[in-house]
């Protein structure tokens, strides 16, 4: 098939199976632009794009040449500015309609079919590098009880928004998610990339979190993951929306490529604290805590303000692809034992059904609305409600206690399953046991 012919082809499937089957055949031509879209160290410097082609029958497909000649030339920025536009728009004028757009869409590193470096090197391996990803472990796969507290540990806020990879050029910057896919050219907006190649070093990686604003708040993680979710698709930004970025890593572009870097995260992380001010580029929010109850207290007061907590990184950090046991995602999670005492009708596609069951410990000092069944113990839950209501004991997993004058609550309540052989829910004092043991 033709370049023009395969792409159509990836794009009128859904089936990411249907696509890898698409791929496996394509020739070694095929190959060279899936590289020259998609691999991620590479730009074009080009945003806006004339808009024409050739008029004639008898015009040129998509050819090794512009491989060969205008691309090299566009990544070396031995063409940019008025001479890049010139150069593309006399490639475009020899190209017919469809093969145009291929080479549009080459510029903008994305073929717009569907496909991304996970599904291309599924099918032909190793073709497109894949970024490079550090991991947190959880504490009791961690060094945590190897760290030396009193020398000071990094406590930093785990942002809620997406991790993204700012690869910094000389006059331009590279936006890549998690698995590999690059947000079009200028779609972040003119002021974050301004910003971008004003307060960060080129030939980096900063390694962070891209979160929205819209007058001048933070926008809840479902609704600014959305709207980059949208704009990464190729759609746009809200009139009064953001984009900002939160930075907690860096690492020479080398060493990404790499895949690690032997420079310890106090040093790193000193690379970022020297970003210049600026109102949407910044470093994460940090704080040193010397004890794992310093780090405790530091958790909660980010999970009472709505953050979703904290990651603790030890100083000497190293950077890798893959999991690190030296950069722990702290979370707390604890079961306990509650007094079915009420319920809570459903709402929706539950809306004749029991929605939450309110719960308490035995002295009313923890009172909770939990949540977590399945459909069928929905079900059951609903016919026999009267059964459970002041008689059943529940085991309720939770993330941490929300204290409060008189009555406290649980952070992320879920049901477990019922005691059937235990008629006495745990006490507040019990539970606020539980969950110190569950944070040492």
């Amino acid at each position: 098939m033709s370049i023009v012919s395969t792409i159509q082809a990836l794009a009128a499937t859904s089936s990411r199976t249907d696509k890898i089957a698409i791929l496996k055949k394509a020739d070694k031509l095929f190959q060279l632009f899936l590289v020259a879209a998609y691999d991620p160290v590479v730009s074009y410097g080009v945003i806006q794009m004339p808009d024409v082609h050739g008029d004639q029958e008898t015009l040129e497909t998509i050819s090794g040449i512009i491989l060969d000649e205008l691309l090299p030339n566009l990544a070396s920025r031995k063409l940019s500015g008025k001479a890049a536009q010139m150069a593309i728009e006399r490639v475009l004028l020899k190209l017919k309609a469809e093969d145009a757009d291929v080479l549009r869409n080459v510029i903008r590193k994305d073929l717009r079919c569907g496909i991304n470096t996970g599904t291309i090197n599924a099918a032909i391996k190793g073709l497109i590098f894949e970024p490079p990803y550090m991991r947190c472990s959880l504490k009791d796969k961690s060094n945590m009880k190897k760290w030396k507290w009193e020398d000071g540990i990094i406590s930093q806020t785990k942002a809620d928004g997406m991790f993204i990879n700012a690869i910094v050029g000389v006059d331009g910057v590279q936006w890549m998610t998690r698995n590999g896919q690059t947000f079009p050219e200028g779609s972040l907006g003119k002021v974050l990339n301004s910003e971008a190649l004003r307060v960060l070093k080129p030939n980096h990686v900063y390694m962070g979190e891209l979160l929205v604003i819209e007058n001048n708040t933070v926008l809840p993680r479902e609704v600014g993951n959305g709207a980059l979710n949208s704009v990464l698709k190729g759609g746009s930004f809200e009139p009064d929306q953001q984009p900002i970025l939160k930075v907690w890593d860096v690492v020479s572009v080398d060493e990404w490529r790499a895949g690690s870097s032997v420079y310890e995260y106090n040093l790193r992380l000193a690379d970022c604290n020297a970003i210049p001010e600026s109102q949407i580029i910044s470093t994460i929010d940090t704080m040193y805590v010397y004890s794992t109850q310093e780090a405790m207290v530091h958790y909660r007061q980010l999970v009472a303000n709505g953050e979703e907590g904290t990651i603790l990184k030890h100083p000497y950090l190293l950077w890798k692809d893959g999991t690190s046991k030296d950069a722990v995602k702290l979370k707390v999670e604890a079961d306990v034992d509650l007094l079915v005492v009420g319920f809570e009708q459903g709402k929706g596609k539950f809306a004749e059904m029991v929605g939450s069951l309110t719960c308490e410990t035995a002295d009313g000092g923890i009172r909770v609305n939990v949540s977590g069944f399945t459909d069928g113990m929905r079900k059951h839950i609903t016919e026999n409600v009267d059964q459970w209501v002041g008689n059943k004991v529940i085991t309720v997993r939770a993330n941490d206690i929300m204290e409060a004058d008189p009555v406290s609550s649980l952070f992320l309540p879920r049901f477990v399953e019922v005691r059937e052989d235990k008629d006495t829910p745990d006490t507040t004092a019990k539970v606020f046991e539980i969950f110190a043991a569950a944070c040492r």
